[in-house]
């Protein structure tokens, strides 16, 4: 496996959405959770998930690109990125990140994935505050 693989898989979102909710799911159920079908659920998680995972590789696809950036928290694009999900929303790789959480809390019934989710959230929206709307900006 390429160098690069091993970045993404230790990567903070992979901790975030993967890692932390299998421990959070083993913890709460001390096994894997035998899911029940309900189609309003899973078709809800589905698109939870699977629109979280589009937004974020889309809003990833166009910071590479268009604002020829790298996926370090302390590495600024050099370009200002407003087409694609920045056209709609500010914060989309955030915003997808979230969605894939509450899918996951969604689809395994986990309360704990769930509580998760809300600190992972909260934690994005007030890093993202102080970091845009605080942090002095040196060029």
């Amino acid at each position: 496996m390429p160098k690069n693989w091993w970045k993404i898989l230790i990567s903070v979102p992979m901790i975030a959405i993967v890692y932390v909710p299998l421990l959070l799911l083993w913890l709460e159920f001390k096994e894997m959770p035998f899911v029940e079908f309900a189609w309003w659920r899973y078709s809800l998680s589905f698109l939870m998930l699977w629109g979280g995972v589009i937004l974020l590789m889309w809003a990833y696809v166009e910071l590479i690109s268009k604002g020829s950036g790298v996926l370090e928290l302390n590495i600024p694009t050099s370009k200002l990125v407003k087409s694609g999900p920045y056209k709609y929303v500010r914060n989309p790789m955030a915003d997808g990140l979230i969605l894939i959480l509450f899918g996951e809390a969604l689809y395994f019934k986990s309360l704990y994935i769930f509580l998760w989710s809300i600190l992972i959230a909260a934690a994005i929206m007030l890093y993202i505050i102080y970091v845009e709307e605080y942090k002095p900006v040196s060029y």
